[in-house]
């Protein structure tokens, strides 16, 4: 049960790091704190805003030094007096020192309390305390972006904004009902038709931005399908950058696509291991990156032994898993594109290549991709379009899309 004025008590941060963040928030936090903190002043008497140098006690021994940064209602995360202790990371250091805070009268958050004590102190709106989860969960620049906005109230603003027309608009309509037999207009009924058509407009605006969050919070996947030379690879590497549309434009992040071909960005007369940091320097992998990754991408493209081969000797397939396992070495890449890669290999390796987009799918990671299995497609993508003569044939379910794809090509 919750209680809004007790005394609660939480890590803030992950286990594991070298450092450790444990808020504590309460109408009490700062002498519960003082209990078992020694400083040279009490935290109690300490001004919000301050960051005190100091010593965690536990039996009369030192249990860590630590930073105790204080908060002072309304002026904090709670709007409640509130404290942080950066202690060491030790799980023994964290546990203990949750564990004295308890014996000094603070008790363990649930999940999400802190979060919920400030939207209960008008700290936050609904939507920017989903927006907490959202963005300690995002895991690509362009979910974070999106959460980071909700955060900053930019969801509050356009719902702020409907409200208003909303009530305007109810207004009016109450006026002329109130006094219909009145020979007073109070509103003109075009100026009534242009207002309910704005709000239509901005609530459809809104539902069509509720799809498009998911697909960037969880990721999406599109297939390109079509006949031999219809221009798939080509529309590929527009979209990449590769090559530059003679009619039109493409309206895309370019930093954050990474497009996989065979062969893309190799030198046949360098070796594997060149190759590995020629092709990463070209993603734009720094290269104390590809140190730390190297082993892992050798072994993912099960290339041991061969690395210190020049790449012209290798097989098209060989080509393909290490700039596979290359590419896609960087957890959460915002925008992979995949030109025909996942039906090389013998039947392990594409499954181990389904398998990672698949999760870097789940990780926010947008995949567009070329291939002329139906089978690789409607396993793994979400939506597929379908391109004939340099025209949009169909676009939706991969399963429809295949299907008629498949009819057309055996008649």
């Amino acid at each position: 049960m919750i209680c809004d004025h007790d005394t609660i008590a939480a890590p803030a941060t992950a286990a594991g790091g070298a450092l450790a963040v444990i808020r504590v928030s309460g109408s009490d936090a700062l002498t519960i704190c003082d209990r078992i903190f020694r400083g040279s002043a009490p935290l109690a008497d300490a001004g919000g805003y301050t960051v005190h140098y100091g010593h965690i006690m536990a039996d009369g021994r030192t249990l860590d030094d630590v930073l105790v940064t204080v908060f002072r209602a309304p002026r904090s995360y709670t709007g409640e007096d509130a404290a942080e202790i950066s202690c060491h990371g030790s799980q023994y250091i964290v546990s203990e020192t949750l564990r004295l805070l308890t014996a000094a009268g603070a008790r363990m958050a649930q999940p999400g309390e802190f979060t919920i004590r400030a939207y209960l102190a008008g700290k936050l709106d609904l939507s920017q305390a989903e927006a907490v989860a959202d963005i300690i969960a995002s895991s690509s620049r362009a979910s974070h972006a999106l959460a980071a906005n909700q955060l900053r109230g930019g969801y509050s603003e356009a719902f702020d904004t409907l409200r208003e027309k909303l009530l305007h608009l109810t207004s009016l309509l109450e006026l002329e009902l109130d006094f219909s037999e009145e020979e007073v207009e109070f509103a003109d009924r075009t100026q009534l038709r242009d207002t309910m058509r704005q709000i239509k407009e901005r609530i459809d605006a809104l539902r069509s931005s509720f799809s498009l969050g998911n697909a960037i919070k969880e990721g999406v996947a599109v297939a390109i399908v079509g006949a031999p030379n219809v221009g798939k690879s080509t529309l590929l590497k527009i979209i990449s950058g590769a090559l530059i549309p003679t009619r039109g434009k493409v309206l895309v992040d370019r930093k954050s696509v990474q497009l996989l071909t065979l062969g893309t960005g190799f030198d046949p007369e360098l070796t594997g291991r060149e190759n590995v940091y020629l092709n990463g320097a070209i993603i734009g992998y720094p290269k104390s990156f590809i140190d730390q990754k190297y082993r892992a991408i050798v072994q993912f493209a099960e290339l041991e032994g061969f690395m210190e081969e020049k790449v012209r000797n290798y097989s098209s397939g060989m080509v393909s898993r290490l700039g596979f396992a290359i590419a896609t070495i960087r957890d959460t890449p915002e925008i992979l594109i995949l030109d025909e890669v996942l039906s090389v290999g013998d039947m392990f390796f594409r499954q181990k290549s389904e398998a990672r987009i698949r999760e870097m799918i789940h990780g926010g990671s947008t995949v567009l991709m070329v291939s002329h299995s139906t089978s690789v497609i409607q396993a793994n993508c979400s939506r597929a379009v379908w391109i004939e003569k340099g025209r949009l044939r169909a676009d939706g379910n991969p399963k429809e899309v295949c299907r008629a794809y498949e009819t057309l090509k055996e008649m």
